[in-house]
C-alpha cells in the first residue's frame, strides 16, 4: 500500500496527530486499553471465541440475520451507516510512509451487530471504509444514523484514499461536503455520531450542514477505546428499541460510569450537540427529546 501527499500543509496536520506515535503516546486518538480482552468481552456478557469468528474489519462480516435484514428492507432510509477509518499508513513530516495506529473497529462493529440481534427491529446496518465518495454517498442515498469511527484531531477526520493511506478532510470541507445539495433536506441523517477523539468542531459541522443531533467526543481529548465501545452497544440499543436520542445519551454515560474496567471519568468526554442554551430552557427540554426508530416493526 502507498500513499501520497499534494499539500504542504498535510504534513502539519500528520504531524498533529501522530508525531506522537514513536513516542508511545499519541493525545490525539482513541487509546487503546485493553489488556485483557477476553475479561472485557465477559463483561459485555459475550464469550472470547466471539472475536475470532469474525473476520477482519475489510471482510465486512454479517450475521445471517443482519443479511436477511438488509436483503428485505429496500427503504434506505431506515438505515444506520457505518463508515470505518483504518488507513494503513500517512506521510510524516519527514516525507516517509509511517505506520498508521489501527482501532479496534472489529470488536465495535461486533457490538454494533449484536445490538441489532436483540433490538430485532427490520433497520438496515451498513459497513463501508470512510472515503469522501462513500460519505457523500451515504448522505445522498439517505439514511436515518450516520457512524463514522477513526481518527480525529480539532481540525481534521482521517478518512482513507483508498490505497491504503490516509486522507485528511478540514472541519470546513467536511462542513461544504456535507451542505452540499442542502435543499435535498430529506437526506440529511437526523443523528450523527463521531466516534473519535477530539471531534467536536467536526460535530459542529455536521450540526451546521443540517444534522438535528450529533454525538461526539469533547476538543482536546481522548476517550478510551473500550470506554467508545461500551457508549456505542448501549446507546444503539436504546435507540433501536425506541428511545429518545436524551435518554440513548444518558444511558450511554451511565454504562460507562457504571462498567468495570473503565475510569467513570470517560463518560463526561461525550458530548451531544446542539448543547442547550440558558436563553431558550423551554426549548431545550425537548431538544433531543426525539425517538429515531420508534415505529418500526
Amino acid at each position: 500500500h502507498s500513499t501520497h501527499s499534494n499539500k504542504s500543509d498535510d504534513n502539519t496536520i500528520v504531524g498533529m496527530i501522530h508525531r506522537s506515535n514513536e513516542e508511545g503516546n499519541n493525545n490525539n486518538e482513541r487509546v487503546d486499553d485493553a489488556n485483557d480482552d477476553e475479561t472485557f468481552l465477559l463483561d459485555l456478557g459475550m464469550e472470547a471465541h466471539d472475536v475470532s469468528s469474525y473476520d477482519t474489519v475489510q471482510s465486512y462480516h454479517q450475521s445471517p440475520m443482519l443479511q436477511a435484514i438488509n436483503n428485505n428492507n429496500d427503504n434506505n432510509i431506515n438505515t444506520v451507516a457505518v463508515l470505518l477509518s483504518a488507513p494503513l499508513a500517512y506521510v510524516g513530516e519527514d516525507g516517509q510512509l509511517h505506520p498508521m495506529t489501527l482501532l479496534k473497529h472489529d470488536k465495535e462493529r461486533i457490538y454494533l451487530e449484536k445490538s441489532f440481534e436483540e433490538a430485532k427491529k427490520n433497520i438496515n446496518l451498513t459497513f463501508n471504509f470512510a472515503t469522501v465518495d462513500r460519505l457523500r454517498s451515504v448522505i445522498t442515498l439517505g439514511c436515518q444514523i450516520l457512524h463514522y469511527s477513526g481518527h480525529a484531531n480539532p481540525s481534521v477526520l482521517s478518512f482513507e484514499d483508498g490505497y491504503g493511506g490516509v486522507h485528511f478532510v478540514k472541519v470546513k470541507q467536511l462542513k461544504d461536503l456535507l451542505a452540499a445539495g442542502s435543499k435535498s433536506s430529506h437526506s440529511k441523517p437526523v443523528l450523527c455520531v463521531v466516534n473519535a477523539c477530539s471531534s467536536r468542531l467536526a460535530g459542529e459541522a455536521f450540526i451546521e450542514a443540517g444534522v438535528e443531533h450529533v454525538v461526539c467526543i469533547e476538543t482536546q481529548t481522548d476517550v478510551l477505546d473500550n470506554a467508545a465501545i461500551v457508549f456505542t452497544r448501549s446507546f444503539y440499543l436504546a435507540i433501536l428499541k425506541g428511545m429518545t436520542v436524551q435518554e440513548a445519551y444518558e444511558i450511554g454515560k451511565q454504562v460507562i460510569k457504571t462498567s468495570p474496567h473503565i475510569n467513570p471519568a470517560e463518560a463526561d468526554k461525550f458530548l451531544l450537540l446542539p448543547e442547550p442554551s440558558s436563553s431558550s430552557l423551554k426549548d431545550d427540554e425537548n431538544l433531543h427529546n426525539i425517538a429515531i426508530f420508534n415505529n418500526i416493526p
